[in-house]
C-alpha cells in the first residue's frame, strides 16, 4: 500500500468498512511507515476535537433557546 492510498482511506473514514485483507494491509503499512502513523494519530485527534466542538455548539444552542 502506498502512503497516498492510506491517507485517502484514513481521512475519508473508509478503513472500518473495508474487507479484512485491505484493513490488515493498512495496519501493516501503519506499522512500517512512521509518517502515516503520525498522520493517523493527528487525524484521530482532530476528529475527537471536532466532535467535542460540535457537542459544545449543540449545548450552546440548546441553552440559548
Amino acid at each position: 500500500m502506498r502512503c497516498k492510498d492510506f491517507v485517502f482511506l484514513q481521512s475519508s473514514g473508509q478503513i472500518p468498512s473495508l474487507g479484512w485483507w485491505r484493513r490488515s494491509s493498512t495496519l501493516a503499512h501503519v506499522w512500517i511507515c512512521r509518517h502515516c502513523r503520525s498522520f493517523r494519530h493527528n487525524d484521530e485527534l482532530l476528529t475527537a476535537y471536532v466532535a467535542q466542538l460540535q457537542a459544545h455548539w449543540d449545548s450552546a444552542d440548546q441553552s440559548a433557546k
